[in-house]
């Protein structure tokens, strides 16, 4: 949503985006959460940005039924990244075995 409001703001004025502007924001995003930036488990691709922009659809849409573990999904994700930030990351079958 930075991003789009950047790019709103510097077409309104008729000049390009700044150059390196989606990177600070992505940088700025990762501190924001505490999360490491060089870990390739957080790599968020500018093409991902770039196209829900260019489709007008800055959020990620759900259609169907929604899952019984939604309303658990940022505390169990919360639990995730503390355990990694305390160097003990959980692989798929902790991860699974957490959840359930």
């Amino acid at each position: 949503m930075q991003y789009h409001s950047v790019r709103e703001i510097a077409h309104a004025n008729n000049q390009p985006v700044a150059q390196g502007s989606l990177k600070t924001i992505i940088k700025g995003v990762l501190k924001e959460h505490n999360l490491d930036k060089d870990d390739p488990t957080y790599v968020i691709p500018h093409s991902t940005i770039h196209s829900r922009i260019q489709s007008t659809n800055l959020t990620k849409c759900k259609k169907g039924t929604t899952l019984p573990m939604e309303p658990l999904e940022s505390l169990i994700t919360d639990v995730f990244v503390q355990k990694h930030q305390m160097g003990q990351p959980m692989g798929t079958t902790k991860g699974l075995c957490f959840m359930n």
